[in-house]
């Protein structure tokens, strides 16, 4: 096959494979990845999910960074990433997908295995936390969730993230809560002691799958 054959998204995309910096993307890939066994970083158009992971358990931790400080922040990401120290893969959002999306942020996703498993889902929190990220309210969203289209603004759930963390620092316990085993708004908080994650998984799974 020649150049000309090939077609302009698939050009555009391999174009940024060049790029290890988010702003410096700014055509044809949503997202820049970097991957635990240490291939990447690697372009999309638009992935969900990474393939190795299943969407029905998968998810990620959601991390807004600015335009300015995004290609330092998803340096170290990528890096940790690579190194074991975070999950299966990470992504961040390309400077052309915050324009096409109208964004004032950059969308970076520390993707974990299975979203029912707190214990690892507190470790890459921490982990992010280590790198200066996530210290605030941090919120995780099933990855299944993301597919079926549930955002802030519509949707059949209590909230788009199935946990949220309270703002902590490195040194401090990573504190979760959920609002999904109500079903009514207000929708209360039940928060995570770790006796109780197992328990409160099932019964968000028996509530909304």
């Amino acid at each position: 096959m020649e150049w000309d054959d090939i077609p302009r998204a698939f050009k555009e995309s391999y174009a940024c494979l060049a790029h290890e910096a988010p702003t410096e993307c700014d055509h044809g890939a949503h997202w820049l990845l970097a991957d635990r066994d240490g291939t990447g970083p690697r372009t999309d158009r638009n992935r969900a999910v990474p393939p190795e992971l299943g969407e029905d358990q998968s998810g990620k931790w959601l991390v807004m960074v600015s335009p300015e400080e995004v290609d330092a922040v998803w340096a170290e990401v990528a890096g940790a990433t690579r190194a074991g120290e975070l999950g299966p893969s990470s992504k961040a959002g390309t400077e052309w997908q915050r324009q096409a999306m109208r964004a004032s942020t950059h969308l970076i996703c520390a993707y974990c295995e299975d979203w029912r498993d707190i214990e690892d889902l507190r470790r890459v929190l921490t982990a992010l936390r280590r790198l200066g990220l996530s210290t605030g309210i941090a919120s995780f969203k099933r990855d299944k969730d993301t597919i079926a289209g549930e955002y802030q603004d519509a949707g059949r759930l209590p909230n788009p993230s199935v946990w949220v963390a309270y703002a902590g620092g490195v040194e401090e316990p990573v504190r979760l809560y959920t609002k999904w085993l109500s079903t009514r708004w207000p929708f209360a908080k039940t928060e995570l002691d770790g006796t109780n994650d197992a328990e409160v998984a099932r019964k968000i799974e028996e509530l909304w799958g």
